[in-house]
């Protein structure tokens, strides 16, 4: 069994470096790429790689997932051109980010869909008002804040100002660590380390927080 599982691992990442024919992809992949069958043989790996991986984030959506898509294909299609023109440059934008920035605007687009009506208005509109080249900054800014609202949220409302407090009070280069290295752990081992600094004195703070391992 370990051998079939290596023999088809090995197999499948072979044939993902371009050389993967149309008979290698199961029923609903072929049936989702039916329209570029004839010419498959001709595609780049790199299309090739896109189609089939857009091809299975489809297959995986859930049923509502698939009706929100629909409903906003035919919303699309009711756009007039100059729309439809635009929101394309807007995707193509989008293929064209790198990995880290596609999942910064991902996790912004999910925090803004948990806002009010009117907190989307105000700030699609302030967003709209930035300078392209100040956007993207925008975007992060946006997505650390609702991270740590949601940090915050871990704690006691009592705590929260504390916690507000003690952060905003070390040295930014404290902080920076800090923020770094308290990303990759656990919501628990995160809410203990804070409420462990929370009984420590400023310099204290700081020793502690330049031993953290990485």
């Amino acid at each position: 069994m370990k051998l079939f599982a290596f023999l088809f691992v090995f197999l499948f990442c072979h044939s993902a470096s371009g050389q993967l024919q149309w008979a290698d992809l199961n029923f609903q992949q072929q049936k989702l790429l039916l329209a570029f069958q004839d010419q498959w043989q001709t595609l780049e790996p790199s299309i090739k790689k896109s189609l089939i991986e857009n091809t299975n984030d489809w297959i995986n959506k859930s049923q509502e997932e698939k009706a929100q898509a629909y409903l906003k294909l035919k919303k699309f299609k009711q756009l007039p051109k100059e729309e439809q023109e635009r929101l394309k440059r807007r995707a193509q934008h989008f293929k064209n980010m790198t990995p880290a920035e596609r999942r910064s605007i991902k996790q912004a687009k999910r925090y803004f869909d948990t806002l009010s009506p009117q907190e989307r208005k105000r700030l699609k509109h302030k967003y709209q008002q930035l300078p392209p080249k100040h956007r993207k900054k925008a975007v992060k800014k946006f997505v650390n804040k609702q991270r740590f609202h949601r940090f915050l949220s871990q704690f006691d409302v009592s705590v929260r100002k504390d916690i507000v407090h003690m952060l905003e009070s070390l040295p930014q280069n404290s902080r920076r660590i800090f923020r770094n290295r308290i990303k990759s752990v656990s919501s628990n081992e995160k809410r203990e380390v804070t409420l462990a600094l929370l009984k420590l004195s400023a310099q204290e703070r700081i020793q502690f927080i330049s031993h953290m391992p990485n």
